[in-house]
């Protein structure tokens, strides 16, 4: 039988013609597959890469009806109600289409290429105003408007667990579910003197003192832990702790290279990293200071140590060769 995700019609002729030749059923003996759900993906993930508007390679523009009916410098690549005169069921049949990819074949599943010879043989129904947006769909080499970051956000409903009384927060519920599936039991809870000393690591990345652990063995609030976290969110530590993960995307180094004819100043733009991260600033406001603050009106002088960022970027310290002097 023809082999598609195309759904069959239950043509009596259909069925009759096939028991009585016994040959595999006409490609028209089964529904056309769907444009929107089937074929655009397809074309969207393998063909407008190369055939778009703006990069028509070939002289074939896939991206919409008027120019992909039209053809290319080859001849027709798509002849409805005729697969076998098409040039992209030849193209993508033989592998050629879409080409290879640091040497190695991208071939089309056969049962992409059946979806695709279905709808042709079905007409190739394609609204006219249906255009096909080259970043409407994630591929191997971009990500798309498809893309799970893109989605617009959505509250889901906390899944049922058996161990409700873990749960303290909706987040252990999505947790405790995953490990029901796998057959898993959750570690046991943590004593208070370890619960402190994983929040001071993760928070601070300091240990915490004799003193604060007693101070916390003997808080018997039902909110001890919350006041805790609180008090190690307004640590100026909270900022130096986790300055360093943005610092690293930076490229930040207390020494630079000779280019900058001093090493006295680097320190202030790590210094407003973590200052900017203990006054809790809006990371769109933290990005747009570092690449423009001179540039913004009203914007505070103190934050154009912001603008070290740019005077870090171009190094690139693993193959630079620097002097012995500052190394």
């Amino acid at each position: 039988m023809f082999q598609s995700t195309a759904k069959q019609i239950q043509s009596p002729l259909c069925v009759i013609l096939v028991l009585i030749s016994g040959l595999a059923a006409s490609p028209l003996c089964y529904a056309a597959p769907s444009f929107e759900d089937e074929i655009v993906p397809i074309i969207a993930k393998r063909c407008v890469e190369c055939h778009n508007s703006k990069d028509i390679k070939g002289g074939l523009d896939l991206s919409n009806p008027k120019t992909a009916f039209a053809g290319g410098d080859s001849g027709d690549s798509i002849v409805a109600s005729d697969s076998a005169a098409s040039m992209i069921i030849q193209r993508i049949s033989d592998g050629s289409m879409p080409p290879e990819s640091r040497g190695q074949s991208q071939k089309l599943p056969d049962s992409e290429i059946s979806l695709v010879k279905a709808w042709i043989d079905n007409g190739a129904e394609w609204p006219e105003a249906r255009t096909i947006d080259i970043y409407e769909r994630t591929t191997d080499v971009r990500g798309g408007l498809d893309w799970w970051s893109l989605q617009p956000i959505r509250k889901p409903a906390p899944p049922n667990v058996k161990l409700a009384s873990r749960a303290q927060n909706p987040i252990d519920h999505f947790i405790l579910a995953k490990l029901e599936t796998t057959g898993l039991a959750p570690a046991p809870l943590a004593d208070k003197t370890t619960l402190i000393r994983r929040l001071y690591f993760d928070v601070i990345g300091l240990p915490p003192t004799p003193a604060a652990i007693a101070d916390f063995l003997a808080n018997d609030s039902p909110e001890a832990y919350e006041q805790l976290v609180d008090q190690l969110l307004a640590s100026e530590h909270y900022g130096e702790r986790w300055a360093r993960h943005w610092l690293d995307l930076a490229r930040y180094t207390d020494k630079t290279a000779s280019w900058l004819n001093s090493t006295a100043s680097a320190w202030r733009y790590r210094d407003w990293v973590v200052g900017a991260l203990n006054r809790d600033l809006p990371y769109n406001q933290f990005v747009k200071l570092q690449l423009a603050n001179d540039l913004i009106q009203d914007s505070d002088p103190k934050d154009n140590a912001a603008l070290g960022f740019p005077g870090l970027s171009p190094t690139y310290w693993k193959e630079l060769q620097l002097p012995p002097e500052i190394i």
